[in-house]
């Protein structure tokens, strides 16, 4: 137990690095059924749907404790510089979660550094108010970890997350579909910008890393599983002018890689777009008619149409629609001129994915019709086909 009362605080760099590892090994062996917690330190920990792992009973195995006594020990522990975040009863704001999977539940909150006047009520400094009042001083915040373990709670880290000035929630984080592990907790904030998330994510009990983002007018950002792998994907989307382009939005795929997110590709929007629009309006007027259903249409529709033997101008009546009362395209299967109107800014979000366009179609016959097409963005616009066209 020597060993263990010798942890020494832990400070990394704020940044996107993993830290070294630690060389520790938890007392006891793994056990069934990892628990997350989160507010109430006195409630009891819901389970988190994992399979159990199997291990062999063991006699005199240590109580797991109860949250008012981790928490006593807790407070005994915590130097007097700082001071923990705590809720309206005076409890401090934990969230359980069993890190070193050993079968005890492990604490983590947040704690900030003393300052005159400054309390660590979750309510004061979540006050939004405070972005009114130019007096208001910005706070250290840390996050702090203790392992439960022989039934005592050890301090393993005390990690800063930067100075902030509102708070305004932590909350555990999961990002594997139906997986307690990788576990994180994600810190979010309040500024003058916007809103600022810290993801602190463990990959193990002794080494985790950094996620930072910052949401503004400018910067937005979608997390989802955009290559099937059950992992969680974080997508920015980033807008700034580009000359010769107007405004341009930069998309960029940060992926789990086991141990913390680094980029994995890169694309725009606006110079993307345009020229996917100008080539199907090339492969229209050739009449390549083979290479514009590959090339622009979803795989799935475009595995349909070749496997299909509809007439080629009947799938082309089905992607491009009649506008204002018009009922069919001109009887000219050759156009002399195809307008899509030319993009300056991205048309698309993260929440909208699929948008309306308005073509024109000139027939070498001197007749012209205006039709309208759907273009959806690819869940995953980091493939070969970042748009395509929607075929009804």
């Amino acid at each position: 137990m020597k060993l263990l009362n010798s942890f020494f605080l832990i400070l990394v760099l704020f940044s996107c690095t993993t830290v070294p590892e630690i060389q520790y090994k938890p007392v006891s062996e793994p056990a069934v059924s990892p628990q997350v917690q989160q507010n109430d330190a006195h409630d009891t920990a819901p389970e988190v749907k994992a399979e159990p792992v199997k291990t062999p009973e063991k006699e005199n195995r240590p109580p797991q404790l109860t949250a008012a006594e981790m928490e006593n020990q807790i407070l005994n522990t915590i130097p007097d510089s700082f001071l923990p975040v705590v809720k309206k009863d005076g409890h401090i704001k934990i969230i359980y979660h069993d890190l070193d999977r050993n079968g005890y539940n492990d604490a983590f909150f947040l704690v900030i550094k003393k300052q005159n006047g400054l309390s660590g009520d979750f309510q004061s400094l979540s006050d939004i108010s405070r972005l009114a009042n130019k007096d208001t001083v910005m706070v250290d915040y840390f996050l702090s970890v203790f392992l439960q373990i022989n039934s005592r709670m050890i301090s393993m880290y005390r990690i800063p997350i930067g100075s902030r000035l509102i708070l305004d929630s932590i909350s555990p984080l999961f990002i594997k579909k139906n997986s307690p592990y990788p576990f994180g907790l994600k810190i979010r904030f309040l500024s003058e910008r916007g809103i600022d998330e810290e993801w602190i994510l463990f990959s193990s009990y002794n080494r985790f890393s950094f996620f930072s983002t910052e949401k503004d007018t400018s910067v937005s950002y979608e997390f989802v599983d955009i290559d099937n792998d059950s992992f969680i994907d974080i997508i920015e989307w980033r807008n700034g002018l580009e000359e010769g382009t107007g405004y341009e939005t930069y998309m960029t795929w940060y992926k789990w890689n086991g141990r913390e997110y680094r980029e994995k590709a890169a694309t725009n929007v606006v110079r993307n777009l345009n020229k996917f629009l100008k080539d199907s309006s090339n492969e229209i007027m050739n009449g390549e008619w083979e290479v514009f259903f590959k090339n622009r249409l979803s795989e799935k529709d475009s595995r349909a149409v070749e496997e299909s033997n509809i007439e080629f101008f009947n799938i082309f009546k089905r992607i491009f629609l009649p506008d204002q009362g018009e009922d069919a395209l001109p009887g000219c299967t050759d156009f002399r001129s195809v307008f899509f109107p030319r993009i300056f800014e991205n048309p698309f979000s993260v929440k909208e994915k699929i948008i309306d366009f308005v073509v024109r179609f000139d027939c070498s016959d001197g007749t012209t019709t205006i039709r309208t097409v759907k273009i959806a963005m690819n869940p995953n616009p980091f493939g070969n086909k970042q748009f395509y066209f929607i075929l009804n």
